[in-house]
């Protein structure tokens, strides 16, 4: 989980700091999470999101038994993927899908 100040922001949420792809996995949590690239065009942060969403089980959609990591790599064009995400620790299914959306 990131510290106060730590981490990439998107709206008002604090996401934790983008990590590679094949960092491993996160603990069994509910959450929305954000796909990444290094981006230098990208301010203030040289990642740029490719694909935002939410679950209930973060271990069961951060990986590559996705529906979507062909797409992801081939929007990557051979760059690393990072990816961050956001506890939403108490949401319901619809206050996770909502804040996807925002």
């Amino acid at each position: 989980m990131p510290s106060i100040g730590q981490g990439i922001r998107f709206n008002d949420r604090c996401f934790t700091e983008p990590r590679n792809q094949g960092t491993g996995l996160v603990f069994l949590m509910q959450g929305i999470y954000v796909v990444l690239i290094q981006d230098a065009s990208w301010q203030p942060r040289p990642q740029r999101p490719l694909y935002f969403s939410e679950s209930e089980d973060l271990n069961k959609r951060i990986c590559d038994l996705h529906e979507k990591p062909g797409e992801w790599k081939r929007d990557a064009r051979g760059l690393d993927l990072y990816y961050a995400y956001y506890v939403t620790a108490g949401y319901t299914a619809q206050q996770r899908k909502d804040a996807e959306w925002e």
